[in-house]
């Protein structure tokens, strides 16, 4: 599955990448309207490289934020998004490269 299809987006910039945060990564929305996901490869919920919904459902749920002039789309797309989300099965992995 592509992150495309659930954002609804042409574009959603997605990496894997040790960071030394406790979160198990960060997603946002940034200044012009494109989602940056980066997910913590030293988290415990990352296994081998795979990257499933429920990863992602957990970012947009608890680790989400945008720029301060976004708020006002932000919220309403996170919702959408989640719901989205939650349709699908936690396990499928995400084809990310």
């Amino acid at each position: 599955m592509k992150l495309e299809t659930i954002f609804q987006a042409n574009t959603v910039l997605l990496s894997t990448v040790p960071l030394t945060l406790q979160e198990p990564g960060i997603a946002y929305l940034n200044d012009i309207h494109l989602w940056v996901i980066t997910l913590n490869t030293c988290d415990p919920s990352f296994h081998d490289g795979n990257i499933t919904i429920k990863q992602i459902t957990d970012l947009m749920e608890h680790h989400c934020s945008c720029y301060p002039n976004q708020a006002e789309y932000f919220e309403k797309e996170r919702k959408a998004i989640i719901n989205r989300l939650k349709k699908e099965d936690p396990k499928t992995t995400i084809d990310h490269f």
